[in-house]
């Protein structure tokens, strides 16, 4: 390990506007100057591997994942904000649960959520203006999150509750990435009491799920949604999770499934834009699947 590539502490702290700006360019100009694996020093005895090797990656996340665990950026800086569940534990802990929600997610019961996801989709999609400039990120930004809150919830009555948890999760995501890029002040987030304030707002945010969670159990209505699906879970000896766990995995499931797929699409529509070829030939493929209707997994098959 020490003989990998080292862009020093030094390096890191003078590109640091840079770098909590954009960490991008910063980081392919190191892959382009150092190859595809190294490291950075992120304080005096702390250092962070870099890597776009594809055999290495491989090697970590699928043929010798057991040997590897999730570092304290998941387990302790992220959990702190949406406690621990399947994305933020590692060990027994994520082992129980990983058998316990499994069932959750089965395809049968996934294919249960097309109709609400495309519902969700169509109600955002139709926001859009045609003929006008738009910043991308922040209509998938709603996108996404209305898809996961219309996945676990399937309710219309709930905008408001469902705008103050976005506001709450971008926020606290925007703190966590302040620490992620700027390590060398996480002494001073914590004097300055910015990370209690974010704390509370992680508290304000638990209290709205607690709050659907229990309107849920008092109308004592099914629906064919992921809370439903997360309530019925049952460990092995047949009890249930508790209302912090089932809240921490909710949480989970709001950051898993929204920041990334917002990244993911914007990502996308930028890379189509750019290249108009590709972006006619997959506006065709689209055109010619009856998406919004029939069988939506068997149209969804048809594309490439």
């Amino acid at each position: 390990m020490k003989k990998l590539p080292l862009v020093s502490y030094k390096e890191v702290f003078k590109n640091r506007q840079r770098i909590l700006k954009n960490p991008l360019p910063f980081h392919r100009e190191k892959f382009d100057a150092l190859g595809d694996v190294f490291r950075v020093s992120v304080g005096p005895k702390t250092t962070v591997v870099f890597t776009r090797d594809p055999g290495l990656i491989r090697h970590i996340l699928q043929k010798n994942q057991k040997a590897y665990e999730k570092s304290p950026l998941q387990t302790k800086d992220l959990a702190k904000y949406i406690g621990h569940g399947l994305l933020t534990s590692n060990g027994e802990h994520w082992r129980t649960h990983r058998r316990m929600v499994q069932p959750a997610f089965h395809k049968k019961k996934l294919i249960g959520l097309l109709g609400i996801m495309q519902d969700a989709i169509q109600q955002e999609l139709q926001r859009i203006k045609p003929n006008t400039t738009h910043d991308v990120y922040p209509i998938m930004g709603d996108l996404a999150f209305q898809v996961v809150a219309k996945s676990l919830f399937s309710r219309d009555d709930i905008r408001e509750l469902m705008n103050k948890l976005q506001h709450i999760t971008e926020t606290n995501q925007k703190m966590l990435i302040r620490e992620m890029r700027q390590p060398y002040l996480k002494w001073w987030f914590s004097v300055s009491g910015k990370i209690g304030k974010h704390l509370r707002l992680a508290k304000e945010g638990r209290t709205v799920i607690d709050t659907i969670i229990n309107q849920r159990l008092e109308r004592n209505i099914e629906k064919d949604d992921l809370l439903d699906m997360l309530l019925k879970a049952r460990y092995e000896d047949g009890t249930p999770m508790s209302r912090r766990q089932l809240i921490d995995e909710v949480l989970i499931l709001f950051t898993a499934g929204h920041e990334t797929t917002a990244n993911a699409l914007s990502f996308i529509l930028g890379l189509l834009a750019e290249n108009e070829t590709v972006q006619e030939k997959a506006y065709k493929e689209v055109a010619n699947v009856p998406i919004g209707s029939g069988d939506i997994m068997a149209n969804l098959g048809q594309l490439g």
